[in-house]
């Protein structure tokens, strides 16, 4: 951690462009010292991501140069970063969800120099020591919980990169326990002399966790800080102060919430593995009313929204959705609810279109309509695009993620699941989904949460149901506001 030794890598006046003309990076110089932990802050498009992927491999900058141990390096695909000891968890998961989860490490391995079943063998002992049951190799990624891939893809980076692990976001779908666990993982191999370099929007957690921060605003470096907490408060006095017990206003008492829209009798679900994650459940959601569940280990998350949804069939008992309500879902990972490849535009209209053609039998929309609906879509999320006809790919994670929620929540649904609320979003951002939230439930809505993560309560009055291993656990409203 000595500044006095040179640094493992250098990236010098990195800039970033993407296709369009929307700077990422303005010139961002960054050091990484072995043993050291270097936590990336910066809200949703700060650049975050990108330079992640620039070191990782993934993609490469537009000016600039990295320099790995004072030699200058072209890291022309994630391959070559891995050879050089280099490895990267992504925000969206970057495993094959196709493949099993053996496989996917075999893959990995080879650019490693590193023998899969080594690699595999390590990961289950991780997976023991935090209290796991034993998983099976052989079982496809695609049918593992979002947090499950999550983890599964973390546990690898740290356990390949030889030098370097790059994690963007590590957390983000994790449980407070498991967070709580991984962060202790990444202490003691920073320890054994691994360079870790992370960023992270839950600015609590890392407070005092990281050895340096490095912050970004808009694409530019704004400060580089040592482990000194006072120092947040010039760069994010709201993320530290903020305690999340905002105005209830708009949320009334379920006495008074209406007619029920979601009624759950004796509700038994598995995952896609039989795993049971939730046990003859009862429960109800009415109009006006926000509902929540909990899931303390982080699983069944998917499960119980796609059921809620209705793109999951339960293993037994019954859920009945008032007729002819429209019901919206906002998946906890962007790609499951968006076409990457295709246009903000189509995107953000995507609703639009689909409900257009189950009215009228076509999907034709003209060019002006198309961008009047996207524009003014953006203009409600509040984020920043290069433009309304780049990929979805050219989006933060969170600013993908704030499109998403905003287009779902403006059909004026009867009914809007959220899974995840938070995942991804920095924490004005998760202010602003609070506000919206009571303002969905003020104007009629019937709002149910499923999360892994307490915090995504704070400041709403709701009824909450704890989960641990497919058990639920009810709580009355007024002890919400005491988690």
């Amino acid at each position: 951690m000595s500044e006095a030794k040179a640094p493992i890598i250098e990236a010098r006046d990195i800039w970033a462009i993407y296709p369009g003309g929307y700077t990422a990076l303005s010139g961002v110089d960054l050091s990484i010292y072995e043993g050291e932990i270097h936590v990336i802050l910066g809200e949703n498009g700060a650049g975050k991501t990108t330079l992640l992927k620039i070191l990782g491999g993934y993609m490469r900058p537009t000016a600039g140069e990295i320099r790995i141990d004072g030699k200058k390096v072209f890291l022309k695909s994630p391959r070559v970063a891995l050879e050089k000891g280099i490895s990267m968890a992504y925000q969206g998961s970057s495993l094959i969800g196709e493949l099993t989860i053996e496989e996917n490490i075999s893959i990995i391995s080879r650019s490693c120099r590193m023998d899969h079943r080594e690699i595999l063998k390590e990961v289950e002992n991780m997976l023991s020591r935090m209290g796991f049951r034993e998983i099976d190799p052989d079982v496809k990624v695609s049918s593992l919980a979002p947090s499950e891939r999550q983890l599964l893809e973390v546990l690898i980076a740290v356990i390949v990169g030889r030098r370097v692990i790059l994690l963007d976001e590590p957390t983000s779908l994790l449980s407070p326990e498991i967070s709580e666990e991984i962060l202790r993982i990444l202490r003691k191999v920073s320890m054994n002399g691994k360079a870790v370099v992370m960023t992270n929007h839950k600015i609590r957690e890392v407070i005092s966790f990281g050895d340096r921060f490095t912050i970004l605003k808009r694409g530019l470096k704004i400060a580089e800080l040592r482990s000194c907490g006072e120092c947040f408060e010039k760069f994010f006095p709201h993320d530290i102060h903020n305690d999340g017990q905002g105005s209830v206003a708009g949320i009334v008492d379920s006495s008074d919430n209406g007619e029920e829209i979601l009624r759950a009798k004796d509700l038994t679900i598995i995952d896609d593995r039989g795993i049971y994650v939730m046990r003859g459940v009862s429960f109800k959601v009415s109009r006006k009313e926000v509902m929540a569940i909990v899931s303390l280990d982080g699983r069944g998350v998917r499960e119980i929204a796609e059921t809620i949804y209705g793109i999951r069939s339960p293993l037994s008992g019954e859920i009945w959705v008032k007729p002819g309500s429209r019901i919206s879902y906002v998946p906890s990972d962007t790609e499951r609810a968006s076409v990457m490849s295709m246009s903000i535009a189509i995107n953000a209209s995507m609703r639009r279109l689909l409900e257009k053609r189950l009215r009228i039998g076509s999907m034709l929309i003209s060019h002006k309509d198309l961008r009047s609906y996207a524009e003014s879509l953006i203009k409600e999320s509040r984020i920043k695009v290069p433009s309304i006809w780049s990929s979805m790919r050219s989006l933060s994670g969170g600013n993908a993620r704030r499109l998403v929620i905003w287009r779902e929540a403006l059909r004026k649904p009867d009914l809007i699941v959220f899974e995840e609320p938070s995942a991804s979003l920095d924490i004005s951002s998760i202010e602003l989904l609070k506000e919206l939230i009571k303002d969905l439930a003020m104007r009629g809505s019937a709002v149910v949460i499923i999360t892994s993560d307490p915090e995504d309560l704070k400041g709403l009055r709701s009824g909450v149901f704890f989960l641990r291993e497919g058990a639920l656990v009810g709580l009355e409203k007024s002890q919400v506001q005491e988690i």
